[in-house]
């Protein structure tokens, strides 16, 4: 069965397809140089992977916000049900070596999804919810960038900003009250 967007996730990609520049804020410093816009062109494939506490779940990135979990009850799922039974380091190298099968020349990690979750010791992190902080106590940013480099494949990141259900994000647009919870 296709999964129909709705709800946050259904505005959040909605605002991801907007031409910002067409609301006048663009912001040149970000753009690429003409080499580099060369070089992604040229490197036509990538790799971006999505991965975190909601692989445990099973339902998508989204799960935390769309199956109205409370705070406390992601964090559980964090805590005992992410721990992968791989290191670090195989999984960034089984990443890597799926790269290089389908030739693709670059990577993008989400280092942290719309949970908020981060995958590395991140001193921002909200709440404290990150990889080192909560559940499996290891930093997967950092042997997914490792193995990146090593295999010569480009790598970026990708950390979306606070969830836009807590009081930490600029674009919250649906308040904590109106929220349904669910404790499990």
């Amino acid at each position: 069965m296709a999964h129909i967007m709705t709800g946050a996730e259904l505005a959040s990609q909605q605002k991801s397809q907007i031409d910002i520049s067409a609301l006048g804020q663009d912001a040149p410093d970000l753009h690429l140089s003409e080499a580099d816009t060369a070089w992604w062109r040229e490197a036509r494939l990538g790799l971006f992977i999505h991965w975190g506490v909601f692989a445990a779940v099973g339902r998508g990135e989204w799960s935390y916000f769309n199956e109205h979990f409370t705070e406390e009850a992601y964090r559980e799922v964090a805590r005992t049900q992410f721990l992968p039974s791989r290191e670090p380091d195989e999984i960034a190298a089984e990443w890597v070596e799926t790269a290089k099968l389908v030739d693709a020349k670059y990577m993008v990690m989400v280092a942290r999804h719309h949970d908020g979750y981060a995958l590395w010791d991140s001193p921002s992190s909200w709440k404290h919810f990150t990889s080192m902080e909560v559940g499996p106590h290891r930093d997967y940013v950092d042997a997914y960038m490792r193995a990146c480099r090593a295999a010569g494949l480009g790598c970026g990141i990708y950390y979306y900003p606070p969830p836009p259900w807590t009081d930490a994000s600029p674009a919250t647009s649906t308040p904590r009250a109106s929220r349904r919870t669910r404790s499990s």
